[in-house]
């Protein structure tokens, strides 16, 4: 579950995700990011759908597309 919290100046916290892609047709590096997330709950279920639209690949551990 790669979610991670941040906060902004007037001290509210904030969720986001990363999700590697797999690679582009280059062989370069891809990743998915989205912020902005009010609740760890909202981006992780954002993250869940991520996951569901690239073909419902499980990440692995280190947070990468398992092949």
């Amino acid at each position: 579950m790669p979610v991670y919290s941040y906060t902004l100046a007037g001290g509210q916290t904030r969720w986001f995700f990363v999700t590697d892609l797999p690679a582009g047709a280059d062989g370069k590096r891809r990743q998915y990011k989205r912020r902005g997330f009010a609740s760890q709950a909202a981006a992780v279920k954002a993250e869940a759908d991520c996951r569901d639209t690239y073909c419902g690949v499980d990440l692995a551990a280190d947070g990468s597309l398992a092949a």
